[in-house]
This record gives structure tokens, sequence and C-alpha cells, in this order.
């Protein structure tokens, strides 16, 4: 038996793989309720080359189009591996669907599947907000599996660790298989006690063939390094040598036949569900797309060999002991499961959906004619002035706040970043939008100058920017205005910007289109890029607020002015986040973001008025 030291680091490596995936889960939530996403337009859109399938270098350049730069080819190289069933090298449709869908939410996995397929050309992108949420997925992934594979090494270099041993440690009634008891008690041995989600996070990431248990093969295979860290993230890429087919498990229940997807609409039969929008053909299995896709080694092979013969190919049953979890199919989710009825209670259901419930009965339908579905306006409906937020909508409250904080302090990045460019000054800029000097633009003048920097953005997405910074609300960006867009919020910089004189509209010779150097120009584009995308994302925000049944502008406005103000500040917002774990000094950026008068406070009306979908 392992030690307590070594059954403690066993420990720690389950539950960052529940974390991890838990973390990851949520990630594939948060794209898949983007009401415009829809999974084989993403295909199209990441696979430029239109070879039917996407490989780690379309991985690798989808980030870099979405300026994801710290990523390498290494680490989407080992990404693409993980969900590579067939160990081709590439990731063909069906393959792609196991890392984007969700797997613990069936009715927005059917949702998702469900929506219309829409053409993707070789030179188009998907809408911003979507682009950048499929990065944050994948970027997700490979922070997961390096943290994953640094634990696992640990854990291996210990003496007294070998796989047999730690599934014994955890197989304390010699089920010969892990459940979600034994893992569990084991858990708790150790000084952690695990949630169902925790539980189910584990079992979902190791399972190979979707019986929610973990044979000895499963739990060897997890906590099996790939190889030395070092060498996943610095090594160049070469082709390495072919390893044995070993997903015997996965392939007996999944057909290899992928075929391209025409133009139109194609439909296949899953479990006597016609689908739309799929690529894959009629006779192909689906079963297993919701499990985790990580190979079996070579080690089946030595199992056989092994002296303890009656940990192989046994996964036996003992009613007797069995935990009423065991049987629960929805922790390793089956795509034949029917979505969830609108009529079940929530109270039935509680273990079986996200604690986020965009998707609950009040989901609009799911229907061609969604645009019909008319949200409802979180400022509507104001109750009277003290009544906070239910805790599952405060949660939600705090998941946006958290997300509009980590996206403005990566927007102050692009800001500082620019406002240090030496050729850089917002005269100049604010005269390649305003060509005729009139000392505001409007939104036609806003979207003419954006493409000045190769930005062709929609009317939609220009306006989302442009209302953001408007004060006068008369359809124009005054200087002031525009200043902001550009302006960090660090006062040393920003002061330093301001008083910057213009260079180049004194000098007629220069036409708008030659401003600034070429690397001060990459970092405007960066920038407004930056903006639109953050825009955009929280647009998308509001409107999964509006869809919460009981949430309201007022509510969520007394949940932060814990001490009844009547407006708010940076400190209360910190307080509200330290109090569901976010620590983050920057608080004041989101007071900026809703104070339209710029005193420093928000009042309930500004507040109101940054929650609204426009």
């Amino acid at each position: 038996m392992p030690s307590v030291e070594t059954c403690i680091m066993l420990r720690t490596l389950l539950v960052a793989i529940a974390e991890g995936e838990m973390n990851i889960e949520k990630q594939r939530k948060k794209l898949g309720k983007l009401v415009k996403y829809e999974p084989y337009s993403a295909f199209q859109r990441i696979d430029r080359r239109r070879t039917g399938f996407v490989d780690s270098m379309d991985i690798l350049t989808f980030l870099r189009d979405n300026d994801f730069q710290e990523e390498t080819e290494a680490d989407t190289y080992y990404l693409m591996k993980f969900f590579d069933v067939d160990e081709d090298e590439k990731l063909n449709y069906t393959e792609f669907l196991t890392l984007v869908l969700p797997c613990d939410n069936a009715k927005l996995r059917n949702e998702i599947i469900m929506r219309p397929n829409y053409y993707v050309g070789l030179l188009d992108f998907l809408p911003k907000a979507i682009e950048y949420e499929l990065c944050k997925l994948f970027v997700k992934e490979i922070a997961f599996h390096a943290k994953i594979e640094k634990l696992k090494q640990e854990l291996v270099s210990k003496a007294d660790f070998d796989p047999r041993s730690g599934f014994k440690a955890i197989d304390d009634w010699n089920y010969n298989y892990i459940d979600f008891a034994n893992l569990k008690r084991f858990l708790k041995s150790t000084g952690y006690i695990a949630t169902n989600k925790e539980l189910a996070a584990v079992i979902r990431r190791l399972d190979l063939n979707a019986d929610s248990r973990l044979s000895l093969e499963e739990f060897v295979e997890g906590t099996k390094p790939i190889e030395p860290y070092s060498k996943v993230t610095t090594r160049s890429l070469v082709k390495t040598k072919s390893r044995p087919k070993t997903a015997k498990l996965r392939s007996s229940t999944r057909s290899k036949s992928i075929t391209k997807k025409k133009k139109g609409t194609k439909k296949f039969k899953r479990g006597g569900h016609t689908l739309k929008g799929s690529s894959v053909t009629g006779h192909q299995s689906t079963e297993h797309l919701d499990y985790s896709p990580k190979k079996l080694s070579s080690f089946k092979n030595e199992l056989s060999e092994s002296k303890e013969p009656e940990y192989v190919n046994q996964k036996k049953r003992i009613d007797l002991y069995q935990s009423p979890e065991g049987n629960r199919s929805h922790y390793g989710i089956n795509p034949y499961q029917k979505p969830v009825s609108y009529n079940e209670s929530t109270e039935n259901r509680a273990e079986y959906i996200s604690p986020q419930r965009a998707y609950t009965s009040h989901s609009p339908p799911r229907t061609r004619e969604y645009s019909a579905y008319s949200p409802r306006n979180p400022a509507e409906n104001i109750p009277e002035y003290g009544h906070t937020l239910a805790h599952t909508d405060e949660k939600e409250l705090v998941s946006t706040l958290k997300d509009l904080l980590e996206m403005e302090e990566d927007l102050e990045n692009y800001k500082i970043d620019l406002s240090l460019k030496p050729d850089f000054n917002l005269v100049d800029l604010f005269r390649m939008f305003d060509t005729i000097n009139k000392g505001y633009i409007t939104l036609d003048e806003f979207r003419s100058g954006l493409y000045l920097f190769h930005i062709y953005a929609s009317q939609e997405e220009a306006l989302l920017l442009f209302t953001r910074y408007e004060t006068v609300n008369k359809g124009t960006l005054n200087y002031s205005d525009f200043c902001d867009i550009f302006s960090p919020k660090d006062e040393e910089y920003s002061s330093s910007l301001r008083v910057r004189p213009s260079y180049y509209i004194h000098k007629p010779y220069y036409k708008i289109t030659e401003y600034f150097h070429p690397e001060t120009r990459l970092a405007v584009e960066n920038l407004l890029n930056t903006n639109l995308r953050v825009e955009a994302c929280a647009d998308t925000m509001r409107d999964h607020l509006s869809l919460l049944p009981s949430f309201n502008a007022m509510e969520a406005f007394n949940t932060i002015d814990m001490k009844n103000l009547g407006y708010l500040d940076a400190k209360q917002f910190k307080l509200l986040l330290e109090a569901h774990g976010v620590y983050n000094k920057n608080c004041e950026y989101l007071v900026d973001r809703f104070d339209k008068t710029k005193d420093g406070k928000v009042t309930y009306v500004e507040f109101a008025d940054g929650l609204r979908k426009y």
C-alpha cells in the first residue's frame, strides 16, 4: 500500500482533475450558450484548408488569429492528441465534438447539435464573442494538461507508488473498479470532502468506455504521464512513433467513417432522433461522444502477464455494496439520453443540470424562430428596495462581474502598450476618423475609420463599442469620448498621452492611411479588436442575465450595496467578489465601466443601464 504522503499526492492529482474538468465544462457551457454558436461552423472556421480535419497547426493558427500568443505548437499538439481517438494526429468532426460539447447538461448539448449550421468561407470569421470563448476553451484545456502532467510526474516519482497500489488504495472493498462511493471514501480518508459534481468530473475525465466507473486500465492511463513535461512544452515537434491501437473499448462502438459536410444540411439518425447539422454518416455510432477521449496505453498488454489477473477485464457488480451513484448514467452522458423535460421540477433534477440556469424551463424554445423570443430586461419589474438576489442568481452575477473584470484588465494592457508608442497621439488618430474636422464622429464614420485598420466590424458590433463610450446619447462620439476608448485608466500613462501633441495633421503631404508607424498601427488595430471583442462578450453576458427567470437589476444592485449607501464603489464590488473567493485589486475598472458621469460612484440608473440589453 502507498504511504500516507503518497496517498495525499494521489488525492491532490484527483482533486486537480476534478477542478480542471469542472472549469473546462463551465467554459463549454459558456460557449454553448452563445445563441449564434454552432459546432460545425466553428469546425469550418478552424479548418481553413478544407481538409475535413483539424490538426495542431490549425488550432494554433486560430489562437494566433485571436491574439493568443503564449501557446506553442507543442501545446496544441498535445491538446489535439488527447481527443484524437483513431490516432491519426488530426481531429475529425466527431472528435472535435468531444472537445467542444458540454457533458453534464443534456438539454444544452442537444440544443447545440440541433442549431442550423451556416457556411463559413475560407476568409470568414465567426462573431468575435464566439471566437474569443472558443479560444478560451482551447487555452483552458492546454493549461489543464500542463498542470495535470506535472502532478502525474511527481506522483510516479514516488518510490512506493505504482498504478495497482494506487488503484487498491481507492478500491477498498475490492470491487475491481472505482466508482463514486469508494472514490469519495478515499478522498475523505485523505482529508478532502468531495462533492458529487467533483466526483462526476473525475470519473468523466478518466472514463474511457462511458460506464461511469474506472477499471484498472482506465486508472493507469489516467495517472500515467505522457512524457517529461519539459519535452511537452519545449521540444520541436517531430513525428512520433505510431503507438499500438489500444482504444478498443471505444472503437468497438464507434465507426471511423467520417464524411466531409456538404453544403446544406444533412440528417442522420441517432437513437431514433433525426439530427441536423452534423457531418457524421448515418451508419456511424455516436454512443460515446461524451466521455474523455484519452486512449488506453500498451499497459493492457502488460496486464495479461500480470500475477494479479483478477484485475484484468473484470467489471463485477457487487449489488450488496453498490453505491446508488454507480448507476447514474448522467455522469457519463449518453447521447441517447433525452433532454430534460420542461415540466420536471427543479428539485427532482438538481443533480442533473448545471447550477447555471440559463437553459432551464424558462429558456427560449429551440426553434428556427429563435429571434422571436424576447428576453426580459433585467431592469424591468423592479422590486422593493432592500431585496437581494437569490444565491444562484448572486453566483451568476459574481461570475459575470469576474469575467468583465478580467476583460477590462486585458483591455487596459493593450491601452498601456499603445500609449508607450512614441509616435502615437490621440489628435492624429481622431483626425483619421473625423476626416472633415467636425469635432465629433458618427457611427458610420467610426466604421469607416475601422476600415483603415483592416477591421470590418458589423453594424451591430460597432454599435456596441460606440454605445459603451458615448456620453451625450446623441449617436455621436465627441473627442473626449473617443479618447476614453484608447486612454489607459492608469493616470500616469493617461495623463502623458492626453497632452502629447499632434504631428501628422500639420504635414499635409501625409495621407491619413500613412499616419503612424506600422508597428503603432498594429497596436491600434489590436486595441480596437480587443475593444470590439470585450463589448461583444459583455453583450452576451447581459443577454445571459436577462434570461435568468428571477434576476433583476435592483436586487443585483442591493446585493452589491451591502451598506445601503445608495451607490456602488470599488470597495463594494471588491467585498462581493471576495465573498465568493474572487480576489482582484482592480475593482475600480468595474466602476469605470458602469459610471457614465465619472464621479467614482455607480448609481442604480447607471448600473441598470449597464445591464440592459442594447
